[in-house]
């Protein structure tokens, strides 16, 4: 028996715009959360590349994405 979890809806939130020596949270959600795994690259500048919804305090121009695996 192989169980197989429903499609992932992902948002990854809306583009933001942070100014130098700054903080603000990234705002993703997937739902069924409890069944995926996150992973924000490149995790320069982030509180913690696997949360849901760390800080995000780049040094540079940054270009932030999430994905979503399976637990």
């Amino acid at each position: 028996f192989l169980p197989v979890n429903p499609v992932p809806i992902v948002d990854a939130g809306m583009d933001k715009l942070i100014q130098t020596g700054t903080s603000i949270p990234m705002t993703a959600s997937v739902t069924p959360s409890s069944l995926y795994n996150l992973l924000w690259t490149p995790a320069a500048g982030l509180t913690s590349a696997t949360a849901l919804n760390p800080l995000a305090s780049p040094s540079v121009t940054t270009t932030y994405s999430v994905t979503v695996t399976d637990t």
